[in-house]
């Protein structure tokens, strides 16, 4: 073996070309959104008004969400758009559906951020334990 080279033999010593703090601020600002940092994620600064965060988001769930939801007998409903915050009821079979907040971040929320960056936060403010017909297995 002591004939083979070994690609990872150098990958620690090898010199990587970074510019330098005097080069870095020399180059110049690029047109984009100004980010804000909450902790958990950067949260890009909207252009939109909240009543057209509101129709992008009922147009999101009258063509995409509701209709995938609707094959398990669930809905969601828009309650309000406030400070890029988005409140949403789930109705149905998604009340006190234990997988209702599975779908709720891993489906809706994952979809939403890619048509809303600005999104701070999507809330529930469903009571899932009550209700006329709330799930539960049968």
């Amino acid at each position: 073996m002591s004939g083979m080279m070994n690609p990872l033999k150098n990958i620690f010593s090898t010199k990587q070309n970074s510019p330098e703090p005097a080069a870095a601020a020399a180059v110049p600002a690029q047109d984009t959104p100004k980010k804000f940092n909450f902790g958990f994620h950067v949260v890009g600064q909207s252009n939109r008004t909240p009543q057209e965060q509101f129709q992008l988001v009922q147009h999101l769930l009258n063509t995409e969400i509701n209709p995938t939801v609707s094959a398990h007998g669930g809905s969601f409903t828009l309650v309000d758009v406030r400070d890029n915050n988005v409140y949403v009821r789930l109705g149905g079979g998604c009340q006190g559906c234990g997988m209702a907040n599975v779908t709720l971040k891993q489906g809706f929320e994952k979809r939403l951020r890619q048509l809303m960056p600005e999104l701070n936060q999507l809330v529930d403010v469903t009571d899932h334990a009550s209700g006329h017909t709330p799930y539960y297995p049968g």
